[in-house]
C-alpha cells in the first residue's frame, strides 16, 4: 500500500513513520502500546508544527519510493537503534524538507528514487551543508565501485548493498561504513 503522505502530501513524513509500524503484519514490529503509538503520532504533529525537541539527534529518515523496502529498513532500524525515531520520505521533495528542518542523525536512502539518483541525492545535501550534520547510508542492489568513488568524494556517505543489513547500518552509523 502506499505510504499515507502519498495520498495526503499535507501530512508530515513522520506520520508515515508511525503508520508503518503501527500497521505492521508482523506483531513484533507494531508499538508495543497504544500510548507508544500516540506518543509517536503526537512526535510528528510536533516535528510538522516546528517543534521538534526530543527527535533531534536521534532520528533516522528512510527514503525510499518502495514501501516494502522502507518498511524492511524501519523495522531493522526499530531493532538496532529501537530509542531511534524512524521517518520515511517516499520522494526525494519530501525527504530533502524533513531533512533540512529535523537534521536527522542517519539518513537511509534507496539507491535510485523516481527521476533523482543517489549521487545526485548527496550532492544536494553537500551543497545544502546539510552531509556536514547528516550520515548518509546509500542501499544499492550491487555496489559499483565507481559509484563508490564518487559518493566518497561527497564525504559522510556509506554505500552498502541491500538488504541493509544490522551490522552494516551500525557501522555505516558509526561513521566506519
Amino acid at each position: 500500500p502506499p505510504v499515507a503522505s502519498s495520498l495526503r502530501p499535507d501530512l508530515p513524513p513522520a506520520i508515515d513513520a508511525a503508520l508503518i509500524r503501527a500497521l505492521a503484519k508482523e506483531p513484533r514490529d507494531r508499538f508495543p502500546s497504544a500510548e507508544a503509538f500516540l506518543q509517536a503520532l503526537q512526535d510528528a504533529r510536533e516535528v510538522s508544527l516546528g517543534d521538534s525537541s526530543g527527535i533531534l539527534g536521534s532520528a533516522v529518515l528512510v527514503v525510499d519510493s518502495d514501501p516494502r523496502r522502507a518498511l524492511t529498513a524501519v523495522r531493522l532500524i526499530n531493532t538496532v537503534a529501537p530509542h531511534s525515531a524512524v521517518i520515511v520520505a517516499a520522494d526525494a521533495r519530501t525527504a530533502f524538507a524533513f531533512a533540512r528542518e529535523v537534521r536527522p542523525e542517519v539518513l537511509v536512502l534507496a539507491a535510485a528514487l523516481p527521476g533523482m539518483t543517489a549521487n545526485d541525492f548527496c550532492a544536494r545535501l553537500a551543497k545544502e551543508g546539510l552531509l556536514d550534520e547528516i550520515r548518509v547510508i546509500v542501499v544499492t542492489p550491487q555496489v559499483d565501485p565507481v559509484e563508490q568513488r564518487c559518493l566518497a568524494t561527497l564525504g559522510n556517505v556509506s554505500l552498502v548493498e541491500q538488504p541493509l543489513a544490522s551490522e552494516a547500518f551500525l557501522a555505516a552509523r558509526r561513521g566506519r561504513g
